[in-house]
């Protein structure tokens, strides 16, 4: 077949898959109606281990008091690569974030950040919204993740976090980190909370990890949190118990990576009509795609309005 049977060839799958989605949508539409007339849609059950370590990158070093710019870089990385392998296939996103030295110093001239107190997560999210994403290394090419807000959960309960990170991906924990304790915390030994009376200066501080997983011991009747920590090039990894974890952020992305954005140097495209239209056909497709597929995890775990802070057109955050 000559290029351009190809090129039609190719609409004519695109069209047919798109109709396919439509109907798909539309199919989910009226049964979601006629089970809120008639009677509840039940929510999946979340399994009683998950792990997201699949799009978890590499482990970003604090030294310098920056565990939640080290967090948020890391957490923001894995989102970015779930939602674009979620749409491209497993193993397709080759994005990594960079050391977010440049970040550091717009913080500490901000003033939200500096090594001997640390910084607020919510400053720290709102910078990186502000600043266009996260930046990436020159490998295939520098980009930034964008953010375009976040949702903050304070009273949340184990089965939620469980639905949120099964359906949402990796999530940024907050938790006091008693010193000798949390250090012990390896392998599977397990980190518990600190009471409030325990809890001195000099003895510990709060600290931001990765929460990419979780396992639920049914003897002692805990949910135990998979953690990516800032402290050592292996991370380490370690289990939190979800008692010691006090605040939960995820960030939350516009939309993947454009696939072309992978390329060293973009190719020169066809200037036809039938390349427009497969292009154009298949975008759309992406989309539908990418919009049932958010529908879907929102019916799975829905952030409460209020607990949802967007970036609006001015570059600001807002409820």
């Amino acid at each position: 077949p000559t290029p351009r049977d190809g090129s039609i060839s190719c609409t004519i799958c695109a069209a047919v898959r798109i109709g396919w989605l439509g109907f798909l949508s539309v199919r989910n539409s009226v049964l979601s109606w006629i089970a809120g007339c008639f009677g509840k849609r039940q929510r999946p059950t979340p399994p009683s281990e998950f792990s997201w370590i699949s799009v978890m990158g590499k482990p970003i070093l604090n030294e310098d008091g920056s565990c939640t710019i080290a967090s948020c870089t890391m957490c923001i990385e894995a989102q970015h690569r779930l939602a674009f392998e979620r749409v491209n296939g497993r193993g397709s996103f080759t994005f990594k974030a960079k050391v977010p030295a440049e970040l550091k110093k717009a913080c500490s001239k901000r003033g939200i950040w500096n090594r001997e107190d640390g910084a607020d997560i919510r400053e720290i999210l709102k910078a990186i919204a502000q600043k266009g994403g996260v930046l990436t290394e020159r490998v295939p090419n520098n980009i930034k993740l964008p953010i375009s807000g976040y949702h903050c959960l304070h009273d949340i309960g184990g089965f939620q976090l469980m639905r949120l990170i099964c359906a949402h991906g990796p999530v940024i924990g907050i938790l006091w980190a008693e010193l000798d304790d949390y250090d012990r915390a390896i392998g599977d030994i397990v980190y518990r909370r600190t009471p409030m009376e325990y809890r001195f200066p000099n003895s510990g501080a709060y600290h931001a990890v990765v929460c990419f997983g979780y396992k639920y011991d049914p003897q002692r009747e805990e949910l135990h949190i998979r953690v990516m920590d800032n402290h050592a090039e292996d991370g380490p990894l370690r289990w939190i118990s979800f008692a010691a974890l006090e605040e939960f952020y995820l960030p939350l992305i516009p939309e993947p990576v454009e696939l072309h954005k992978l390329r060293r140097k973009k190719k020169r495209e066809e200037h036809s009509v039938s390349a427009y239209v497969t292009h154009s056909m298949v975008t759309l497709e992406k989309k539908l795609m990418t919009w049932i597929r958010c529908r879907e995890l929102d019916r799975f775990y829905k952030p409460r309005q209020q607990d949802v802070f967007l970036l609006d057109n001015k570059h600001t955050l807002t409820r």
